[in-house]
């Protein structure tokens, strides 16, 4: 099992356009509270970030409260007074409907599921309520959601009085689907000794349903279970639909590559991080890490990757927090990218981005790359040792080596601001193979070319906050700074 160790170097570049200084920290309520556990982006660019008692919050793309959604920019759905109730997924229709799950309790715990218009108001279209709530065996827990292309909804999570996974599916008006899973809407089955649960799915290209989480065999292992699109297990995947992938602890999250590998994250609470990749049949990848395993460990601590995203250059970005040691202990924000051979790529950021937004404690329980490239982590903080608010962290997808961050600090354009002309003072850096890139503050390229002075004739871009990146194509050596162009 590869083993990534990390120092105390980190290195990071937070998106000032986001929030302040590329962070967003808000109390969903007055008296604070909550976390944000799953955020997504609409077709038009807006956030939508779903809070742990079905809560619902819409930003602009510079991280502020839009407005117009629901009651200035939030949406609270109550089930029923009395009800203790935890969200955990949110996911955005084509037709721009909202759609959120998790689980109630009154009594048992139960899968709830609601749907909104774009605007937040309920849609009555769905189960004639707006919502819908599914007892399964008693004692239910929903995890994660999904949307097939036809519409249908796919929901996981596992029923804790059985000890068996879920897979539930649900026809575009809210009903339960009874052509799936032999006329009953639902999947059930039991793996290992004990708690076994799915915490992450999602529909493959072919219509396949795929979901991973976590079994115990006196160990903590990796589960994927893989069904037909009617419901039936898959017995061209793994042992008849089944993987099983020892002491690696709680599969919390996965995702599929361009090329259909399967990559999980997770933690295990002695070892530190674990992630694993697959071939589209459940075997294991052996070209990944050492046997195709990547175990995460830190200096400070134990780091527990809790989500995975995968951009188009398929670099592997994953996302948790991490749980430092030693006479202050604490929990910070944790962001790493491996290369696709599941290598750390230390030019991003060679030991993992650390971010300790307060003294307190922080986790991340979503994450995003945006349409644009940027990497957005959602979750909460602790403002003091009482008050919890929601929290959300932007950064720059730009390479992020050690060398760079020192390069940041040495680099300089004048004037700043800047209209026609921007000079370049880069000292160490000569100007032969060299090329610049200009973009905004959502990413976008404004303007690239080879770098044949010390100058940049800036006249044709648009005003605004913008960075430029220079890179060395022979060396890699990339530096940038910010400015502002009136």
């Amino acid at each position: 099992m590869a083993n990534v160790l990390s120092s105390l170097a980190t290195a990071q570049v937070l998106d000032s356009s986001f929030g302040i200084n590329g962070i967003v920290k808000m109390p969903f309520e007055p008296n604070g509270g909550g976390s944000i556990n799953s955020v997504t982006q609409q077709q038009d660019g807006k956030i939508v970030a779903l809070g742990g008692a079905f809560r619902v919050i819409r930003y602009h793309l510079n991280g502020i409260v839009d407005s117009s959604f629901a009651v200035n920019g939030r949406l609270v759905k109550n089930f029923d007074s009395g009800h203790s109730e935890s969200a955990n997924n949110i996911v955005v229709q084509p037709d721009n409907k909202i759609v959120i799950s998790g689980d109630l309790y009154v009594g048992s715990q139960d899968f709830a599921v609601a749907r909104f218009n774009q605007d937040g108001t309920p849609d009555f279209s769905f189960n004639g309520t707006g919502d819908i709530i599914v007892d399964i065996y008693g004692h239910d827990a929903c995890n994660d959601a999904a949307l097939q292309a036809d519409g249908k909804i796919i929901l996981c999570g596992s029923a804790k009085s059985t000890d068996s996974v879920v897979i539930m599916r649900l026809n575009t008006d809210g009903s339960l689907d009874t052509t799936f899973s032999n006329q009953r809407g639902i999947f059930t089955a039991s793996y290992g000794i004990w708690s076994s649960a799915l915490n992450a799915v999602i529909v493959k290209p072919d219509g396949k349903i795929l979901a991973c989480g976590n079994v115990n065999n006196n160990s903590t292992d990796f589960l994927l279970v893989q069904l037909l699109p009617d419901g039936q297990l898959d017995s061209a995947f793994g042992n008849n639909g089944v993987v099983v992938t020892s002491n690696t602890g709680f599969g919390h999250d996965f995702a599929l590559q361009h090329d259909g590998k399967i990559v999980i994250v997770g933690r295990d609470v002695a070892t530190g991080g674990h992630i694993v990749r697959y071939h589209p049949d459940g075997s294991i990848d052996n070209s990944f890490g050492t046997n195709g395993h990547v175990l995460i460990t830190h200096s400070l601590g134990i780091p527990g990757p809790e989500q995975v995203e995968i951009d188009n250059n398929g670099k592997i970005y994953a996302a948790g927090h991490i749980t430092t040691t030693g006479a202050d202990p604490d929990e910070d924000m944790f962001l790493i990218r491996l290369n696709s051979d599941g290598t750390v790529d230390s030019d991003y950021a060679p030991d993992g981005i650390i971010t300790q937004v307060t003294l307190y404690t922080e986790r991340t329980h979503g994450l995003l790359l945006q349409t644009d490239g940027r990497v957005l982590m959602a979750g909460y903080v602790n403002i003091n040792a009482a008050t919890r608010q929601l929290c959300m962290l932007r950064f720059w997808p730009f390479s992020l080596s050690v060398n760079s961050v020192a390069a940041e600090n040495r680099m300089r354009v004048f004037p700043n601001p800047a209209t026609d002309m921007l000079h370049l003072v880069i000292p160490g850096i000569t100007q032969e193979d060299c090329v610049y890139t200009i973009v905004n503050s959502t990413g976008q390229i404004l303007q690239q070319g080879a770098v044949t002075s010390s100058k940049i004739n800036i006249a044709n871009i648009p005003k605004g906050m913008l960075i430029v990146q220079i890179t060395n194509r022979t060396s890699g050596f990339t530096t940038y700074t910010r400015f502002c162009k009136l």
